[in-house]
């Protein structure tokens, strides 16, 4: 019963300011005025909690000025524009019986009115009308002569002029950057334009043209570690994929994954497909490496995918525990693949001083007495060096002698006890090394 009295209260005074239009707000000559406004609700559900805080705190705001004898003006909008909204209609026009469930069980929407949720403008009206009586029932001192939507004209306009503005003033540019981008409808997208409000990551390539010997034929190889493309010894591809040949820019013909040339689309490159072709048909090919000049053989590995970068992968095996574990299985499957170039010439080049004598001392001096004693209570009893992951030392690399140095990514191969490319451990082997080479590398 009490709670009925206070209701009755609260209904009361409701309809008296709504008749004496209290909230409403003109100008009047030589009075302060305070203009107060707040972030639009997105009439794509009915308001929550949040809300509630928000528009309480932007009223509590306004009711304070008036005290202090501001004549306040507080309109409220609803902001119409934007592709939830239309991602919702979307899935009620086919039918989703997840969306069409919520709409029934969690906001208690009539089927009827569900029906209409085809069209995103109705999906639109029903919550602003729903999130508007919501604002009245808590008393917000809304002057609703003031209402509007981002998708009226004048509001348009207003919007038009405030850019073109800040423009001829210097203070904003149009330029490019990098924005989530649904390829399905064609436009940008935050995080509150997906399918579980999931917020888009942006990852940047550096992209590394190969010359394809004998051939005017590019091979872009896309890494985000390009200062180790002087550690390269041969690219990776895998051989059951299937690659493309295109015509980029009408410059240049580049070899790389179909995935991969839909994304340079999306950068504004022209590309057009001039042939398929499987990776093993490149298998043995010589590339030339842009800065070294190095001739490096292109070889298979089951482990490269086509959705990551173009491809293709550089294989820096002194610094890439996949790479070398790659290397590694390779040399013990030789027979398969018709190579140009031996595997044992293919010895790793270290080029990042990250101290890992000091830092891995410990399993440093584990290293030396595997080495140098006999091997026979290890796992692996394969004495060829070629393939033995206790072959942590190079004596030379493509010729030049750098003396008896430890390769980093033996180091993690052995610590982790990694014995083919399918080993999980090599993710945290990579971690592992990438981070010790990113903060003590030089």
């Amino acid at each position: 019963m009490e709670t009925n009295r206070w209701n009755s209260i609260e209904s009361k005074w409701l309809q008296i300011w709504e008749k004496n239009a209290v909230n409403s707000s003109d100008p009047i000559p030589g009075q302060k005025k305070f203009f107060i406004t707040v972030a639009y609700p997105y009439p794509n559900s009915p308001q929550h909690i949040g809300h509630g805080r928000t528009y309480t705190i932007a009223d509590v705001h306004a009711r304070y000025k008036r005290l202090r004898g501001f004549n306040v003006l507080f309109p409220m909008a609803f902001h119409y524009t934007g592709t939830p909204i239309l991602g919702m209609a979307k899935r009620v026009q086919a039918g989703d019986k997840e969306i069409i469930e919520n709409f029934r069980k969690i906001y208690k929407i009539s089927d009827q009115d569900i029906l209409t949720f085809k069209d995103p403008l109705h999906i639109a009206k029903y919550f602003h009308n729903e999130i508007k009586a919501g604002m009245k029932e808590m008393g917000y001192s809304i002057d609703w002569r003031r209402e509007f939507t981002t998708i009226d004209p004048v509001y348009k306009k207003l919007i038009s002029w405030q850019f073109e503005t800040l423009k001829k003033l210097g203070v904003i540019e149009q330029g490019s950057h990098p924005v989530g981008w649904c390829p399905n409808d064609s436009n940008p997208v935050s995080q509150h334009d997906t399918l579980g409000d999931i917020e888009p990551s942006f990852t940047e390539y550096s992209l590394i043209k190969f010359k394809l010997k004998n051939e005017n034929v590019i091979i872009p190889v896309a890494t985000l570690r390009s200062e180790t493309v002087f550690g390269v010894t041969n690219l990776w591809i895998n051989p059951n994929d299937e690659y493309i040949r295109v015509f980029v820019n009408e410059t240049e013909n580049w070899i790389l994954s179909r995935s991969a040339a839909k994304k340079l689309e999306f950068l504004n490159y022209s590309i057009k497909i001039i042939k398929t072709l499987l990776g093993k048909e490149l298998i043995g090919s010589l590339v030339e490496s842009p800065l070294t000049k190095r001739s490096i053989p292109i070889l298979p590995a089951t482990f490269v995918t086509l959705d990551e970068g173009s491809g293709i992968v550089m294989s820096v095996p002194a610094h890439a525990p996949f790479d070398m574990q790659a290397l590694l299985d390779l040399k013990k499957q030789s027979a398969d693949y018709p190579l140009e170039l031996s595997l044992n010439t293919l010895a790793p080049i270290v080029i990042i001083d990250s101290k890992i004598q000091e830092q891995h001392s410990q399993l440093s001096d584990k290293v030396d007495e595997d080495t140098n004693t006999d091997t026979n209570t290890d796992t692996n009893t394969d004495t060829d060096t070629d393939t033995n992951v206790k072959d942590y030392t190079i004596k030379e690399t493509g010729g030049d002698n750098i003396g008896n140095e430890l390769i980093p990514s033996m180091v993690f191969l052995k610590k982790y006890a990694i014995s083919n490319q399918n080993d999980p451990n090599l993710e945290k082997a990579t971690s592992e090394l990438y981070s010790l080479e990113f903060y003590s590398g030089k």
